[in-house]
C-alpha cells in the first residue's frame, strides 16, 4: 500500500469512528477544503450551512443509522476484512455489531 492510499484509508477510518459518535468536529475537519473526496472541491452538505446546522442534521438522522440491521467496526481493518466481517454477521456467526 502506498502513501497516498494509507492517508485514504486514514480518513475514511476517522469519518467511520466519528459518524456513529457525532463527533462534529472531527467530521467537519474531515471535510475540510484540503480533505480528499470522490468529488473534490465540492461540499454539498456545508453549503450554507453552520455547524449547528449540521450537528441538527445529524441528530435528525440519528433515529435512522440506529435502526440498521448490522453495524460493522472498519477502524484498522482491510478491504477483505471488512467483507469477512459482513459475511460472518450475516450469516449469523457474529453479533448484530461486529
Amino acid at each position: 500500500m502506498n502513501s497516498d492510499e494509507k492517508e485514504i484509508r486514514d480518513v475514511i477510518d476517522r469519518w467511520h469512528r466519528a459518524t456513529p459518535a457525532g463527533d462534529l468536529d472531527t467530521i467537519l475537519t474531515l471535510m475540510a477544503d484540503d480533505a480528499l473526496f470522490l468529488r473534490g472541491g465540492q461540499r454539498p452538505m456545508l453549503e450554507g450551512r453552520t455547524p449547528a446546522d449540521l450537528d441538527a442534521l445529524y441528530r435528525e438522522r440519528q433515529p435512522y443509522y440506529a435502526r440498521a440491521h448490522l453495524t460493522v467496526d472498519t477502524a484498522g481493518l482491510g478491504v477483505d476484512q471488512v467483507v469477512a466481517r459482513i459475511l460472518a454477521a450475516l450469516r449469523g456467526t457474529h453479533a448484530a455489531r461486529v
